[in-house]
């Protein structure tokens, strides 16, 4: 069969105006139709529905990990993390590092407007990793987590108290025991 032979079937989808406008222009920019980029687009969507997700959340998901990335963080195995901390010493130095990491992580939300407690909280959820509960609010930040040993525990702890600094949010007080975190807080200036 040749080319001329295979003929594809085509339908017509209805979409806003200012989005096919839009598609239009990137197809040019790209010099792509905008039939190819309309079937990337919806082979896209099928496939994230069959993982069970949407394709917002998975482009929320990939900007998270480049956010991460770009503040210096790396993905590790949990083991090789968890034992890594186990065995380090936690002092004053190693601590400062984990709230300057956390204070970076901060300002790099800010800088892509992710300003909002509960899209923080959403961030924060997948990169400390182990599956955390994190609930924010302005009042305080709870973490549980039965996966985060003692030590690793105080280290979130301490970059979680870096991020909500760069918030403009200063910690009132935190308890802080393997697996649970709970930071209270107080706006800059407050007495």
């Amino acid at each position: 069969m040749t080319t001329k032979e295979i003929k594809l079937k085509r339908k017509f989808l209805a979409a806003k105006e200012n989005l096919a406008d839009k598609i239009n222009e990137i197809a040019k920019e790209h010099g792509r139709t905008v039939f190819s980029i309309v079937n990337e687009a919806l082979g896209a969507f099928i496939r994230a529905n069959e993982w069970g997700k949407d394709l917002t959340t998975i482009i929320e998901d990939a900007r998270i990990l480049e956010i991460a990335r770009n503040s210096g963080m790396v993905l590790m195995p949990e083991p090789l993390h968890e034992r890594l901390m186990e065995s380090a010493s936690f002092d004053s130095k190693m601590k400062e590092y984990w709230r300057s990491s956390g204070v970076v992580f901060g300002k790099y939300l800010d800088l892509n407007g992710i300003k909002d407690l509960k899209k923080v909280e959403r961030v924060l959820k997948e990169v400390v990793g182990v599956n955390p509960d994190i609930s924010i609010s302005s009042e305080r930040l709870v973490c549980i987590s039965p996966r985060l040993g003692e030590k690793r525990s105080e280290a979130v702890a301490v970059f979680l108290e870096g991020v909500m600094s760069s918030m403009g949010l200063e910690i009132a007080s935190r308890e802080v025991s393997k697996g649970i975190i709970v930071l209270k807080f107080k706006r800059e200036g407050e007495p």
